[in-house]
């Protein structure tokens, strides 16, 4: 990436906006098992993780308030997430077909979480849903069949 570019800049091959305040797009080619978000990122953008097959573990700080349609989606090997008390919504697939995906914590302050978030996590035990979450869209199609699956409300 051009030093020079008004737009956007490159870390480690990972591209962010300008001031780190949104992860672009992590290359999915990369072979790093793990990945921690930097502190200054507020926004994962949409597709930002898409097929990062080869992350099991992915730190997100406390700061990010929303994850991006499609932003983790096909990342197969993922185990498990923690979403930090920052995050209001996450969007759309956010999550879809991440396969290894055992667990997901979430904080109590979402608010949304949009349609097939977790569609096709087809090893995911058990989803804690906080009373923040004002918005579920489409939630019971997504975990239709899947008899694993526990809600906590």
């Amino acid at each position: 990436m051009d030093p020079n570019n008004p737009k956007y800049c490159s870390e480690d091959g990972i591209l962010f906006d300008k001031t780190k305040a949104t992860i672009v797009r992590y290359p999915s080619g990369k072979t790093q098992s793990a990945y921690s978000i930097p502190n200054s990122v507020s926004q994962i953008a949409n597709a930002a993780f898409y097929r990062s097959i080869n992350l099991d573990t992915i730190t997100i700080p406390n700061g990010v308030e929303t994850i991006g349609r499609n932003a983790f989606k096909g990342c197969t090997k993922l185990l498990s997430i923690d979403l930090p008390n920052s995050i209001l919504s996450v969007d759309e697939q956010a999550f879809m077909n991440c396969d290894s995906l055992t667990t997901i914590n979430i904080s109590d302050n979402l608010e949304s979480i949009g349609f097939g978030a977790f569609r096709d996590c087809v090893n995911l035990t058990s989803i804690t849903i906080p009373n923040s979450v004002t918005n579920i869209g489409e939630y019971n199609q997504e975990i239709k069949g899947k008899t694993n699956v526990e809600i906590i409300p």
